[in-house]
Protein backbone atom coordinates (compact mmCIF):
# COMPACT_ATOMS: atom_id res chain seq x y z
CA UNK A 1 0.00 0.00 0.00
CA UNK A 2 2.84 2.38 0.93
CA UNK A 3 4.52 1.61 -2.42
CA UNK A 4 1.26 2.27 -4.30
CA UNK A 5 0.90 5.67 -2.60
CA UNK A 6 4.47 6.56 -3.50
CA UNK A 7 3.95 5.62 -7.16
CA UNK A 8 0.74 7.68 -7.31
CA UNK A 9 2.54 10.69 -5.83
CA UNK A 10 5.37 10.38 -8.35
CA UNK A 11 2.98 10.17 -11.30
CA UNK A 12 1.14 13.29 -10.16
CA UNK A 13 4.36 15.20 -9.52
CA UNK A 14 5.81 14.30 -12.91
CA UNK A 15 2.65 15.28 -14.74
CA UNK A 16 3.00 18.90 -13.61
CA UNK A 17 -0.79 19.20 -13.36
CA UNK A 18 -2.82 20.56 -10.44
CA UNK A 19 -4.87 17.81 -8.90
CA UNK A 20 -8.18 18.33 -7.13
CA UNK A 21 -9.75 16.11 -4.52
CA UNK A 22 -10.15 12.59 -5.78
CA UNK A 23 -7.29 12.91 -8.29
CA UNK A 24 -9.19 14.99 -10.87
CA UNK A 25 -7.18 17.73 -12.62
CA UNK A 26 -8.79 21.19 -12.76
CA UNK A 27 -8.93 23.27 -15.95
CA UNK A 28 -10.38 26.79 -16.10
CA UNK A 29 -12.01 27.70 -19.44
CA UNK A 30 -12.12 31.48 -19.90
CA UNK A 31 -14.44 33.01 -22.47
CA UNK A 32 -15.75 36.48 -23.38
CA UNK A 33 -19.31 37.70 -23.81
CA UNK A 34 -18.91 37.73 -27.57
CA UNK A 35 -21.79 36.46 -29.70
CA UNK A 36 -22.08 34.49 -31.86
CA UNK A 37 -18.89 32.79 -30.59
CA UNK A 38 -20.16 32.77 -27.01
CA UNK A 39 -23.82 33.56 -26.34
CA UNK A 40 -24.61 34.18 -22.68
CA UNK A 41 -28.30 35.05 -22.79
CA UNK A 42 -31.47 34.89 -24.88
CA UNK A 43 -32.94 32.04 -26.94
CA UNK A 44 -29.52 31.09 -28.37
CA UNK A 45 -27.80 30.92 -24.98
CA UNK A 46 -25.06 28.29 -24.96
CA UNK A 47 -25.33 27.68 -28.72
CA UNK A 48 -22.43 29.89 -29.80
CA UNK A 49 -20.19 28.50 -32.50
CA UNK A 50 -17.19 28.35 -30.16
CA UNK A 51 -19.25 26.99 -27.26
CA UNK A 52 -20.32 23.92 -29.23
CA UNK A 53 -16.78 22.79 -30.02
CA UNK A 54 -15.55 23.71 -26.54
CA UNK A 55 -18.30 21.52 -25.04
CA UNK A 56 -17.15 18.61 -27.22
CA UNK A 57 -13.56 19.11 -26.05
CA UNK A 58 -14.56 19.18 -22.39
CA UNK A 59 -16.69 16.07 -22.80
CA UNK A 60 -13.79 14.23 -24.43
CA UNK A 61 -11.19 15.24 -21.83
CA UNK A 62 -12.74 13.33 -18.94
CA UNK A 63 -9.48 13.16 -17.00
CA UNK A 64 -10.00 16.83 -16.07
CA UNK A 65 -12.54 18.62 -13.94
CA UNK A 66 -13.64 21.61 -16.02
CA UNK A 67 -14.66 25.07 -14.78
CA UNK A 68 -15.87 28.06 -16.83
CA UNK A 69 -15.54 31.78 -16.23
CA UNK A 70 -16.66 34.82 -18.23
CA UNK A 71 -13.81 37.27 -18.83
CA UNK A 72 -12.98 40.02 -21.28
CA UNK A 73 -9.93 39.68 -23.52
CA UNK A 74 -7.68 41.68 -21.18
CA UNK A 75 -8.65 39.42 -18.24
CA UNK A 76 -8.11 36.26 -20.32
CA UNK A 77 -4.62 37.48 -21.18
CA UNK A 78 -3.76 38.16 -17.53
CA UNK A 79 -5.17 34.83 -16.32
CA UNK A 80 -3.17 32.98 -18.97
CA UNK A 81 -0.01 34.69 -17.73
CA UNK A 82 -0.56 33.98 -14.04
CA UNK A 83 -2.39 30.63 -13.99
CA UNK A 84 -0.98 27.33 -15.18
CA UNK A 85 -4.38 25.79 -15.98
CA UNK A 86 -6.28 28.42 -18.02
CA UNK A 87 -7.63 27.66 -21.51
CA UNK A 88 -9.76 29.23 -24.25
CA UNK A 89 -11.44 27.43 -27.13
CA UNK A 90 -11.30 30.09 -29.86
CA UNK A 91 -8.23 32.24 -30.41
CA UNK A 92 -6.10 33.36 -33.34
CA UNK A 93 -2.33 33.08 -33.11
CA UNK A 94 -0.25 36.20 -32.63
CA UNK A 95 3.38 36.66 -31.59
CA UNK A 96 2.29 38.39 -28.39
CA UNK A 97 -0.06 35.56 -27.39
CA UNK A 98 2.59 32.93 -28.07
CA UNK A 99 4.67 34.43 -25.28
CA UNK A 100 2.17 33.31 -22.63
CA UNK A 101 0.04 30.61 -24.29
CA UNK A 102 0.43 27.30 -26.12
CA UNK A 103 -1.63 26.83 -29.27
CA UNK A 104 -3.26 23.69 -30.60
CA UNK A 105 -3.09 22.67 -34.23
CA UNK A 106 -5.58 24.68 -36.34
CA UNK A 107 -9.13 23.88 -35.33
CA UNK A 108 -11.08 25.98 -37.82
CA UNK A 109 -10.47 28.28 -40.78
CA UNK A 110 -12.51 31.48 -40.74
CA UNK A 111 -13.01 34.56 -42.88
CA UNK A 112 -11.09 37.60 -41.62
CA UNK A 113 -12.50 41.02 -40.78
CA UNK A 114 -13.90 43.01 -43.67
CA UNK A 115 -16.05 45.99 -44.54
CA UNK A 116 -19.84 45.87 -44.23
CA UNK A 117 -21.99 48.32 -46.13
CA UNK A 118 -25.52 48.56 -47.48
CA UNK A 119 -26.07 46.56 -50.66
CA UNK A 120 -27.41 49.65 -52.41
CA UNK A 121 -24.08 51.40 -51.71
CA UNK A 122 -21.77 48.62 -52.92
CA UNK A 123 -21.17 50.30 -56.31
CA UNK A 124 -19.79 53.37 -54.51
CA UNK A 125 -16.90 51.24 -53.20
CA UNK A 126 -16.06 49.67 -56.60
CA UNK A 127 -13.28 52.18 -57.43
CA UNK A 128 -11.42 51.03 -54.31
CA UNK A 129 -11.48 47.29 -55.05
CA UNK A 130 -8.57 45.34 -56.52
CA UNK A 131 -8.90 42.71 -59.25
CA UNK A 132 -9.87 40.07 -56.64
CA UNK A 133 -12.72 42.19 -55.29
CA UNK A 134 -10.82 43.12 -52.10
CA UNK A 135 -11.05 46.59 -50.60
CA UNK A 136 -7.94 48.78 -50.65
CA UNK A 137 -8.64 50.33 -47.27
CA UNK A 138 -5.77 52.85 -47.24
CA UNK A 139 -6.91 54.34 -50.57
CA UNK A 140 -10.49 54.53 -49.36
CA UNK A 141 -9.50 56.39 -46.18
CA UNK A 142 -7.24 58.76 -48.11
CA UNK A 143 -10.11 59.68 -50.42
CA UNK A 144 -12.05 61.22 -47.54
CA UNK A 145 -15.31 60.28 -49.27
CA UNK A 146 -16.61 57.75 -46.76
CA UNK A 147 -17.47 57.62 -43.07
CA UNK A 148 -16.23 54.36 -41.53
CA UNK A 149 -17.45 53.19 -38.11
CA UNK A 150 -14.80 51.43 -36.00
CA UNK A 151 -15.03 50.13 -32.43
CA UNK A 152 -12.71 52.17 -30.20
CA UNK A 153 -9.84 50.06 -28.86
CA UNK A 154 -10.57 47.03 -31.03
CA UNK A 155 -7.89 45.24 -33.06
CA UNK A 156 -9.04 44.19 -36.54
CA UNK A 157 -5.84 42.35 -37.45
CA UNK A 158 -2.36 43.67 -38.14
CA UNK A 159 -2.88 44.69 -41.76
CA UNK A 160 -6.16 46.54 -41.11
CA UNK A 161 -4.87 48.12 -37.90
CA UNK A 162 -1.89 49.53 -39.83
CA UNK A 163 -4.20 51.31 -42.29
CA UNK A 164 -6.42 52.59 -39.48
CA UNK A 165 -3.41 53.85 -37.53
CA UNK A 166 -2.10 55.66 -40.61
CA UNK A 167 -5.51 57.30 -41.05
CA UNK A 168 -6.20 57.96 -37.34
CA UNK A 169 -6.41 61.73 -37.93
CA UNK A 170 -8.64 61.27 -40.94
CA UNK A 171 -12.21 62.52 -40.64
CA UNK A 172 -13.31 59.32 -42.43
CA UNK A 173 -12.93 57.33 -39.19
CA UNK A 174 -15.85 57.42 -36.76
CA UNK A 175 -14.98 55.50 -33.57
CA UNK A 176 -17.86 54.34 -31.40
CA UNK A 177 -17.75 53.49 -27.70
CA UNK A 178 -20.13 50.71 -26.68
CA UNK A 179 -20.20 47.43 -24.79
CA UNK A 180 -20.51 45.61 -28.12
CA UNK A 181 -17.85 45.91 -30.82
CA UNK A 182 -19.98 45.69 -33.96
CA UNK A 183 -23.77 46.03 -33.59
CA UNK A 184 -23.64 49.71 -32.62
CA UNK A 185 -21.73 50.45 -35.82
CA UNK A 186 -24.21 48.48 -37.92
CA UNK A 187 -27.08 50.34 -36.27
CA UNK A 188 -25.47 53.65 -37.27
CA UNK A 189 -25.20 52.35 -40.81
CA UNK A 190 -28.65 50.78 -41.09
CA UNK A 191 -31.00 53.14 -39.31
CA UNK A 192 -29.29 56.42 -38.60
CA UNK A 193 -27.20 56.36 -41.81
CA UNK A 194 -24.58 58.43 -40.00
CA UNK A 195 -21.81 56.23 -41.44
CA UNK A 196 -21.23 54.53 -44.80
CA UNK A 197 -19.66 51.29 -43.57
CA UNK A 198 -18.48 49.37 -40.50
CA UNK A 199 -15.63 46.89 -39.99
CA UNK A 200 -16.19 43.42 -38.54
CA UNK A 201 -16.44 39.67 -39.08
CA UNK A 202 -19.20 38.20 -41.24
CA UNK A 203 -20.37 36.14 -38.24
CA UNK A 204 -20.84 39.39 -36.31
CA UNK A 205 -22.95 40.67 -39.20
CA UNK A 206 -25.14 37.56 -39.05
CA UNK A 207 -25.66 37.95 -35.29
CA UNK A 208 -26.38 41.69 -35.52
CA UNK A 209 -28.90 41.18 -38.33
CA UNK A 210 -30.74 38.66 -36.14
CA UNK A 211 -30.74 40.94 -33.09
CA UNK A 212 -31.71 44.09 -34.97
CA UNK A 213 -34.25 42.26 -37.17
CA UNK A 214 -32.61 43.44 -40.40
CA UNK A 215 -32.65 41.63 -43.76
CA UNK A 216 -29.53 39.72 -44.85
CA UNK A 217 -29.71 40.89 -48.49
CA UNK A 218 -29.76 44.57 -47.45
CA UNK A 219 -26.06 44.37 -46.53
CA UNK A 220 -22.88 43.11 -48.15
CA UNK A 221 -19.47 42.06 -46.84
CA UNK A 222 -16.30 43.13 -48.68
CA UNK A 223 -12.93 41.50 -47.81
CA UNK A 224 -9.96 43.81 -47.17
CA UNK A 225 -6.72 43.59 -49.16
CA UNK A 226 -3.53 42.61 -47.37
CA UNK A 227 -4.53 39.67 -45.21
CA UNK A 228 -4.94 35.93 -45.80
CA UNK A 229 -8.21 34.79 -47.40
CA UNK A 230 -8.79 32.51 -44.40
CA UNK A 231 -7.48 32.65 -40.84
CA UNK A 232 -6.82 29.83 -38.37
CA UNK A 233 -8.56 29.49 -35.01
CA UNK A 234 -6.94 27.48 -32.20
CA UNK A 235 -7.52 26.20 -28.70
CA UNK A 236 -5.01 27.86 -26.37
CA UNK A 237 -3.85 27.12 -22.82
CA UNK A 238 -1.38 28.59 -20.34
CA UNK A 239 2.28 28.17 -21.32
CA UNK A 240 2.96 25.55 -18.65
CA UNK A 241 3.21 21.79 -18.19
CA UNK A 242 -0.53 21.78 -17.49
CA UNK A 243 -1.31 23.74 -20.62
CA UNK A 244 0.92 21.55 -22.78
CA UNK A 245 -0.76 18.40 -21.50
CA UNK A 246 -4.21 19.75 -22.37
CA UNK A 247 -3.11 20.94 -25.82
CA UNK A 248 -1.51 17.54 -26.51
CA UNK A 249 -4.85 15.89 -25.78
CA UNK A 250 -6.72 18.44 -27.94
CA UNK A 251 -4.33 17.72 -30.80
CA UNK A 252 -5.13 14.02 -30.45
CA UNK A 253 -8.81 14.89 -30.94
CA UNK A 254 -7.96 17.07 -33.93
CA UNK A 255 -6.05 14.26 -35.62
CA UNK A 256 -9.30 12.28 -35.77
CA UNK A 257 -10.94 15.07 -37.80
CA UNK A 258 -14.38 15.00 -36.15
CA UNK A 259 -13.80 18.17 -34.11
CA UNK A 260 -12.94 20.21 -37.21
CA UNK A 261 -16.06 18.99 -39.01
CA UNK A 262 -18.25 19.95 -36.05
CA UNK A 263 -16.57 23.37 -35.79
CA UNK A 264 -17.08 24.09 -39.48
CA UNK A 265 -20.77 23.10 -39.35
CA UNK A 266 -21.32 25.49 -36.44
CA UNK A 267 -19.39 28.25 -38.22
CA UNK A 268 -21.45 27.91 -41.40
CA UNK A 269 -24.65 28.36 -39.38
CA UNK A 270 -23.51 31.87 -38.44
CA UNK A 271 -22.44 33.14 -41.87
CA UNK A 272 -24.65 35.34 -44.06
CA UNK A 273 -25.54 33.63 -47.36
CA UNK A 274 -23.02 35.50 -49.55
CA UNK A 275 -20.16 35.02 -47.05
CA UNK A 276 -21.06 31.33 -46.73
CA UNK A 277 -20.74 30.89 -50.50
CA UNK A 278 -17.37 32.69 -50.51
CA UNK A 279 -16.11 30.62 -47.59
CA UNK A 280 -17.06 27.31 -49.21
CA UNK A 281 -15.43 28.41 -52.46
CA UNK A 282 -12.17 29.22 -50.65
CA UNK A 283 -12.27 25.92 -48.76
CA UNK A 284 -12.79 23.96 -51.98
CA UNK A 285 -9.88 25.78 -53.62
CA UNK A 286 -7.59 24.63 -50.80
CA UNK A 287 -8.34 20.94 -51.24
CA UNK A 288 -5.70 18.84 -53.04
CA UNK A 289 -6.24 18.74 -56.78
CA UNK A 290 -8.17 22.04 -56.86
CA UNK A 291 -5.20 24.40 -56.86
Amino acid sequence: MRLLRLLTFLLVALSGLPVAAGGTRDILWLFPDYPPNYILSGPHKGQGLAEKRETSIRNALTVYRHHRMVANMARIKEEMKHRDNACNGSMQKTQERERFAIFSAPLLETLPNGLVTRSDRKADFAPFLNSRGELQLARLLQSGKFRLAVAAGRSYGQYIDADLQAGRDNTSLHPFYATDIFSTGLLQLARHKSVDAVLGYPTELCWALLQLKLADNDFCFIPVEGGPPLMHTHVICSRSATGKAVIDRVNELLRRGELQEEAERAYLEWLPAASRARYLQLRRAQKPGNK
